[in-house]
């Protein structure tokens, strides 16, 4: 859920990340909730944008999604969360750092994950 993710946003932004956020457009209808404090929100205007903003990250963290899957085939570090899907049918298979969680990882558990990722 939203609070989840702005919660891993705020304790990776305490480590020193800068944290780029985004919403589709089912969350800016769904969620009246604002941007995490000291998160750079980015509303892409169409693919070729997100994909350039996600090309100059470090890593990518987000749930399973059409962006998680544009940052797989820009081979960057991704940290994905599943709910519903079959993380072992669709997970990206040629991510060379990768980790994942669900719906019962902790704030501390992810934030860990995501680091690692980025110090590998």
């Amino acid at each position: 859920p939203y609070s989840w993710w702005s919660e891993v946003a705020s304790a990776l932004m305490d480590q020193g990340c800068v944290v780029y956020w985004n919403r589709g457009p089912e969350e800016v209808k769904r969620v009246s909730q604002p941007t995490p404090r000291r998160a750079f929100e980015i509303i892409p205007k169409d693919l070729h944008e997100l994909y350039t903003i996600i090309r100059g990250c470090n890593a990518f963290a987000g749930n399973d999604s059409g962006p998680m899957h544009l940052a797989a085939w820009l081979n960057k570090p991704l940290y994905a969360v599943w709910v519903v899907a079959d993380r072992n049918e669709w997970f990206p298979w040629k991510v060379t750092k990768q980790a994942h969680g669900n719906r019962s990882t902790t704030v501390t558990e992810a934030t860990g994950r995501i680091l690692m990722l980025l110090d590998a």
